[in-house]
C-alpha cells in the first residue's frame, strides 16, 4: 500500500493533475473475494480432468 501511495502522488505530479489515494477496505475484501474464486475455478478445473485418467494412461502418455 505504501508503494501504490507513492505511485499516485508521482503519478499526478507528472500529470499535473492532483489524484487523490483512498483506501478502501471494501475494495480489498471484493479483490479478496474475486481472487479466491478465480484460484478456485483455475485449480479445480483441471484437477477434476486429472482425476478422470488413469495411472496407466497419465504414465503411456509420455
Amino acid at each position: 500500500m505504501i508503494a501504490a501511495q507513492y505511485f499516485v502522488k508521482v503519478l499526478g505530479d507528472a500529470l499535473k493533475f492532483p489524484f487523490f489515494y483512498i483506501y478502501s477496505y471494501e475494495g480489498v475484501a471484493w479483490w479478496l473475494v474475486i481472487v479466491i474464486l478465480l484460484s478456485i475455478f483455475a485449480s479445480w478445473l483441471p484437477a477434476r480432468s486429472a482425476t478422470q485418467i488413469s495411472v496407466q494412461q497419465s504414465l503411456a502418455y509420455e
